[in-house]
């Protein structure tokens, strides 16, 4: 069943994936020509979008911890888990190849032993972690809904803002103050918080919801001031202070309060979007938004490593024609692989 609010979030997610890797690809590939402006709105493009990562966790918790749809450890394994591992093998196994022959330039035993063990041990192209994440979350879902089916929403409550002190404040504190405090958190990882947040939205009644609805100006007020937030950032970032940086990581408080601000509006405002998630081209990117985050890397690094096409070269504006033209070949990419037997269901 299509939840008109879950297709625009994993539309725009998808879209905003391609914002942030089109010029930060560009901008690491031919990084002796990049001028301190290149560097500073790959910064900022990448600082702005960097919520994409955080709305497709939270996409993952409202459906998969949703109390209607059941997931034993068993299914997550063979459903869930199965589908990634083979995503993971077979392309990002051939990206590995790529990379190995690359600096090799031979093709022999070793070279094919290389790349599967590099596909193992994590060492695929780098936007593959997504994957590598994901098959962790699978693996916890099933115990995330033991305890979410009998818990109370003000005890689930009570753990998100433990995970969010633990996995994003404790962070923040340590990483600008250098001060952490003397307790030792069994569990923090920053993405079971996002998977929480999204099932915790989606579990708002339409009472809270109306009365949020009627402060969502207020929610988009805080994006806004959130996202400038993030441009200082970046820019006294490459002023020299380092300590910046932190702020567009996914353990920033900034950066979940930006995702689940965005998620928030989305979410109470989920009736206006049936008008554009019924629009052909949204269906379409939102039916492929899993291959065109696998693809999309394929097609960045073919334009510009073996084409040698340096956008730094052009007008920013540049960009958007870049994103246009990967969205669309990693689109047909994935129609492509899905016409493979048996493992093309998994795209």
């Amino acid at each position: 069943m299509r939840i008109d609010y879950i297709v625009f979030l994993r539309v725009i997610a998808t879209l905003a994936v391609l914002i942030n890797h089109v010029p930060l690809v560009a901008d690491h590939v031919f990084r002796e020509s990049a001028t301190r402006f290149d560097d500073e709105f790959t910064g900022a493009c990448v600082s702005l979008v960097h919520w994409a990562v955080p709305i497709f966790v939270m996409i993952t918790g409202a459906l998969l911890l949703d109390k209607k749809r059941e997931i034993s450890f068993e299914i997550a394994i063979k459903k869930y888990l199965w589908r990634i591992a083979v995503v993971l093998l077979v392309v990002g196994g051939s990206f590995a190849l790529m990379e190995e022959y690359s600096n090799t330039r031979s093709i022999n035993l070793s070279l094919f032993y290389t790349s599967f063990v590099n596909v193992l041990i994590g060492k695929s192209w780098t936007h593959m972690w997504y994957l590598y994440m994901l098959l962790g979350l699978y693996l916890v879902t099933p115990f995330l809904k033991m305890i979410l089916n009998t818990a109370k929403l003000r005890d689930v409550d009570a753990l998100i803002l433990l995970l969010f002190f633990s996995s994003s404040l404790m962070f923040a504190t340590k990483h600008f103050f250098d001060f952490q405090i003397g307790i030792d958190f069994p569990v923090h990882s920053i993405y079971i918080l996002y998977m929480l947040l999204g099932w915790r939205v989606s579990q708002i009644d339409e009472i809270h919801s109306q009365k949020i609805k009627k402060n969502s100006f207020c929610l988009l007020l805080l994006v806004v001031l959130l996202s400038l937030l993030l441009l200082v950032a970046n820019h006294y970032y490459y002023e020299g202070c380092e300590k910046f940086s932190f702020c567009a990581s996914y353990n920033s408080p900034l950066e979940v309060i930006l995702g689940i601000s965005i998620f928030l509006f989305c979410y109470v405002n989920k009736g206006k979007f049936s008008f554009l998630v019924s629009n052909k081209i949204v269906k379409m990117i939102d039916n492929q938004s899993f291959g065109v985050y696998v693809f999309h890397m394929l097609w960045l690094n073919i334009l510009y490593k073996v084409v040698g096409f340096n956008p730094l070269e052009y007008n920013p504006m540049v960009y958007i024609l870049i994103l246009f033209v990967v969205l669309l070949l990693s689109m047909a990419t994935t129609c492509l692989f899905r016409k493979l037997p048996k493992i093309g269901k998994f795209i």
